[in-house]
C-alpha cells in the first residue's frame, strides 16, 4: 500500500482497510477533521484525525492514525473517548495482549521486541462538559532489536487504545526524538498555538 499525496477519499478508504486488518475500529459517528502529510524522523507519513461530529475540539476525544506513505506500516494509533468502565488488566495479561497484537499487526517486527515493562498509563482529554476526563490503560513498553520502541497501552476489555512503534529516544536529553502526531499537547506547539511542551516530550518540529 502507498499513500502519497493524493485524493483523500483514496487516503481514508486504504487506512480504513489497514485499520480493518489490525482489528482498530473508529466509531462510525465520528468525522475526519484533519487529514496531514508529514514525517515520522526521516520516513514520509500520513496522519488522519477523526472526532465526534458535534465535539470536534483540539484535546477531546480523539481517534488519530500514522500511516507510512511508503510501504503502509502502522506507526501510530490511538482512540481516546473517555474513561472504559472495569479495572485495568494486570501486568501478565496486558503483556500477553500486547504480544498477541504486535504479532497479528506485524510478526516480523514482533520477533524482535524484547518487553522492559509494564505499567499503568493514564491520558487526558477534555470532555463534552468541558471537564478533565481521564483515560487510563496497562503500557507494555518494549525495544526492538534495531534500537527502536514500540509500546501499546490496553484497556480494560483489552482493547488497545494506543500503539506506537519505531521510535526514537535522546539518552542525552531524557526526551523522545520521534514527532509526536498523537498527542495534542505537542501538535498544539507544533501548529503555534501552545507552548512547546519539555522533556520527555518530544522537540515541537513538523
Amino acid at each position: 500500500m502507498t499513500l502519497f499525496p493524493g485524493r483523500d477519499s483514496d487516503v481514508t478508504t486504504a487506512v480504513a482497510a489497514l485499520l480493518a486488518k489490525c482489528r482498530l475500529s473508529i466509531p462510525r459517528t465520528w468525522i475526519l477533521t484533519a487529514l496531514d502529510y508529514a514525517w515520522h524522523d526521516e520516513r514520509p507519513v500520513v496522519v488522519l484525525r477523526h472526532q465526534p461530529a458535534g465535539d470536534p475540539r483540539p484535546g477531546g476525544a480523539h481517534a488519530s492514525v500514522v500511516v507510512d506513505r511508503a510501504d503502509g506500516t502502522l506507526l501510530g494509533w490511538t482512540r481516546l473517548d473517555g474513561p472504559r468502565p472495569g479495572p485495568l488488566p494486570g501486568t501478565e495479561e496486558a503483556h500477553a495482549a500486547a504480544e498477541a497484537f504486535w504479532h497479528h499487526v506485524d510478526p516480523l517486527h514482533a520477533e524482535g521486541l524484547t518487553v522492559q515493562w509494564v505499567a499503568q498509563h493514564d491520558e487526558t482529554i477534555a470532555t463534552t462538559s468541558g471537564r478533565a476526563g481521564s483515560v487510563s490503560g496497562m503500557r507494555v513498553n518494549a525495544r526492538h532489536i534495531n534500537g527502536l520502541y514500540t509500546w501499546a497501552v490496553l484497556a480494560g476489555d483489552l482493547s488497545v487504545l494506543t500503539y506506537e512503534r519505531d521510535v526514537q529516544w535522546d539518552e542525552r536529553a531524557a526526551r523522545r526524538r520521534t514527532q509526536m502526531w498523537l498527542h495534542d499537547r505537542w501538535r498544539a506547539a507544533v501548529d503555534g498555538t501552545a507552548p512547546a511542551p519539555g522533556a520527555p516530550y518530544a522537540p515541537a518540529r513538523r
